[in-house]
């Protein structure tokens, strides 16, 4: 309606003056009209620095136009009827884009409610910055990207789902007409196992027990060594020869200890 009555106010001017030349009065009416915009859109929680800016540079040209035409010079106030023009789209766009984001936050909240739309969150809080920053002119592309990253996500959602029950299905079929084949097969495995198991564990000990004969036979090289080059080439310390045949003693007992153990088990395993 604002913009049908500044069309009209510019129609009427060029029945007074020259093409590019515009009534002061009309344009003083029209930064009124102006004013009345920043207000309406503060008073509607809007930020109103962009177009409080136009409104100033619009007063500044009148001012100065309206100097010229006190003097009997050639003036023009075209600029201010433009950004007169340009002030009304900006409060469409501003109404318009805060009732698009609404909508698109209550489709967010409906979808969301049984998918994850973690990924549609940045993309809601830079159109609301956007809004904020008076940026209105990008929000209608911003809204229909995060429309369709919406929609794609619950697409491949109940494709996922889709899956899931056609796979669900499929097993529960599968053990329903196979029940019998595969309690077999169990009872096969656990009766293969029972019958092998003292064969694996038997296998297992007498491994165990040549590693710990082959480690003894290793030692006691060690041991014989470190008394030759204590009695024989006398290449090392007494210190040393203590310490070394004391810790190969130590681990050689204790191999002892451990074969009398496997050979209990063994015969366990065979009762």
């Amino acid at each position: 309606m604002k913009k049908v009555i500044l069309i009209l106010l510019v129609l009427l001017c060029f029945n007074f003056v020259a093409a590019e030349q515009y009534e002061i009065g009309s344009a003083e009416i029209c930064l009124n009209e102006s004013i009345k915009i920043s207000e309406n859109l503060k008073n509607n929680n809007f930020s109103v620095e962009r177009v409080n800016d136009m409104i100033n540079e619009m007063r500044i040209s009148l001012n100065g136009q309206k100097t010229l035409a006190d003097q009997g010079r050639q003036y023009d106030v075209s600029n201010v009827i433009s950004k007169c023009a340009e002030i009304v789209d900006i409060e469409e766009l501003a109404f318009a884009s805060k009732d698009s984001l609404f909508v698109l936050k209550g489709f967010y909240d409906e979808i969301s409610a049984d998918i994850n739309l973690s990924e549609v969150i940045p993309m809601i809080v830079e159109i609301e910055n956007e809004i904020m920053n008076e940026r209105y002119e990008k929000v209608d592309d911003m809204v229909d990207e995060a429309y369709d990253e919406i929609i794609d996500i619950r697409a491949k959602s109940s494709t996922l789902n889709v899956f899931y029950d056609v796979a669900s299905r499929s097993i529960k079929n599968f053990f329903i007409n196979n029940w019998r084949y595969l309690l077999y097969t169990f009872l096969g495995l656990l009766f293969t196992f029972l019958i092998f198991r003292r064969m694996i564990k038997s296998f297992l000990l007498q491994r165990k027990l040549k590693n710990l004969e082959l480690r003894k036979e290793s030692l006691k090289g060690l041991l014989m060594k470190n008394q030759d080059d204590y009695f024989n080439k006398n290449s090392i310390s007494d210190s040393i020869y203590h310490i070394k045949n004391k810790k190969l003693a130590e681990l050689i007992r204790d191999i002892d200890r451990q074969v009398p153990l496997i050979y209990e088990k063994m015969e366990k395993n065979k009762k």
